[in-house]
């Protein structure tokens, strides 16, 4: 969460965060969420440039994603966003 926070405060009104796979052929796409399925799977949604709804779907100890900075697809430029859960501080 730390390093999307810290990633979103650094872009303008222009750019979104989007997400590359290490070590995959998969092409790059807008980021939307983060989530996670108990206790081992990560779920990275998002869109790509046509608009179409794209997901990874991955073990933790077997992916890598490189967060980049996008521009926006949209009029306003989309922020991932955290908000602690009731068992966060």
């Amino acid at each position: 969460m730390q390093i999307i926070a810290q990633q979103e405060e650094s872009l303008s009104a222009e750019e979104e965060l989007g997400v590359i796979v290490v070590g995959g052929n998969a092409p790059s796409f807008h980021l939307r969420s983060i989530g996670h399925s108990n206790p081992d799977l990560l779920r990275f949604v998002g869109t790509d440039p046509n608009g179409n709804t794209v997901q990874i779907v991955q073990h933790h100890t077997q992916i890598s994603v490189m967060i980049v900075t996008v521009p926006k697809l949209g009029e306003r430029a989309f922020r991932v966003g955290f908000a602690p859960t009731k068992d966060e501080p």
